[in-house]
């Protein structure tokens, strides 16, 4: 076994495209771009406009010399997260980028030594052969390693718990508190993370902390940040939608990719496969990555529509709901419906007290609509698929339009759909609006 104080001797060169994970303690793991290595430590640099002034406070804290802290190191290609315990020898500011640390491999086992210097000799192989240097040293996300996952992970005191657990440590949520909700979750096929977001007892920042600390996967802060156009056709925007994540930096070899939740080890091979590039997985804010993905929504011609659509003005209402139809909100809503089809409607409708349009929209929610035809109730979940409010609201009497995509529907209210739509086209051929009081 190597010591760190004989370590000291081998040679240090600069990588100019790696990346550092850091762990210590109770902290959600932090992100820092590899300065240079050698086989007994290693230099990075902290990107304090990379993240949010909460976690970098924490990080300072801790961030002491002699301080122990566990270093994923990755060099795409030679070295995919390898783990060091190390400890803290400085750090300090560095100009307005954020912290240099130097840290010092506490032990090293021959095997990982080997791994080192093997990975130092291709580098340092590579640049003589003329190799493109494509990373800025003072970029994260440029300076990002392979994300290809490692068996073998770090451990930390939260990974791998469930995350109403990882709250209740970081004190956002009580053990009664959270097993009444498990309770209540049980029966609704609901997320917890989701349901806490809508009851307001904890934030999107607090959200993906947590999930920082249960998967190990560094956070990134995507607020005020414009998808590069060279990203923007990279991926499929439904596969992107489908998994909540938002591509935000690339260099030669990877790219950069916030989401929601930790994917899937299928999900980030379908990613890889897409763009023939590794993936480094960051985890970021629910709402800024859905207010990325709705501004990077295509704009091009919609397809031809499967059904034929009718005006109706119908009475109608409708509450927020999970996808099979079990109601997450209390409210019942209500409105008029513009045109109906056997695939969806448009309807006007009330505003959502304390949101714009735009932010319903770009939740991807579902609803519970009920129409009362002729003594008969018609019930369907629907999910939502625009939100728009009327230029002239005055003029109209709800403000926000909606557009509502059939996604479930009983046999019997079915059929008594169609004869609606029947019944409203047979009216529209004498150029008049099926109305129901």
């Amino acid at each position: 076994m190597i010591t760190s104080k004989n370590a000291r001797k081998q040679v240090r060169l600069n990588f100019h495209k790696g990346m550092v994970v850091l762990h210590a303690a109770d902290a959600a793991p932090l992100a820092c771009a590899l300065e240079d290595l050698s086989v007994g430590g290693c230099r990075c640099l902290v990107p304090q406009s990379a993240l949010n002034p909460k976690l970098m406070g924490t990080w300072k804290k801790l961030l002491v010399p002699g301080a122990r802290v566990q270093a994923q190191v990755s060099v795409p290609p030679q070295l995919s997260r390898q783990a060091y315990h190390g400890t803290i020898v400085h750090a300090h500011p560095h100009g307005n980028f954020g912290l240099d640390i130097g840290i010092s491999f506490k032990y090293i086992t021959p095997g990982q030594g080997k791994k080192l210097y093997a990975a130092m000799i291709a580098f340092a192989a590579e640049r003589l052969r003329g190799g493109k240097r494509p990373l800025d040293p003072h970029d994260l996300e440029q300076q990002a390693a392979t994300a290809k996952e490692d068996k073998a992970a770090i451990p930390t005191s939260m990974k791998g718990l469930r995350l109403g657990e990882v709250l209740v440590r970081m004190g956002k949520l009580t053990k009664e508190k959270l097993a009444s909700y498990e309770k209540f979750l049980t029966r609704r096929s609901e997320k917890l993370g989701k349901q806490l977001l809508r009851d307001k007892l904890i934030t999107t920042a607090d959200l993906s902390h947590a999930l920082s600390l249960q998967s190990g996967l560094p956070t990134v802060d995507l607020k005020d940040r414009e998808i590069p156009m060279e990203l923007r056709g990279v991926f499929k925007y439904l596969q992107l939608l489908r998994m909540e994540a938002i591509p935000f930096q690339e260099s030669r070899d990877l790219i950069c990719v916030a989401t929601t939740k930790p994917l899937s080890p299928k999900d980030l091979t379908e990613l890889e496969s897409q763009c023939r590039r590794h993936i480094l997985l960051f985890i970021g804010q629910e709402d800024q990555i859905h207010d990325l993905l709705f501004r990077l929504r295509p704009k091009g011609a919609h397809k031809s529509r499967r059904h034929m659509r009718y005006k109706a003005a119908l009475p109608v209402y409708f509450q927020f709901c999970t996808e099979t139809g079990a109601a997450t909100d209390e409210a019942l809503h209500q409105g008029a419906s513009i045109d109906i089809s056997e695939g969806g409607f448009q309807v006007e409708g009330e505003a959502i007290p304390n949101l714009t349009a735009e932010a319903v929209e770009r939740q991807n929610l579902y609803v519970r609509l009920a129409f009362k035809l002729d003594e008969q109730e018609l019930h369907l979940v629907c999910a939502i698929r625009f939100v728009k409010a009327w230029m002239r609201a005055s003029e109209h009497v709800f403000p926000w339009v909606y557009g509502f995509e059939l996604k479930r529907i009983e046999e019997g209210d079915r059929a008594l759909l169609r004869n609606l739509c029947i019944r409203a086209g047979i009216v529209m051929r004498r150029d008049k609006t099926l109305k129901f009081t």
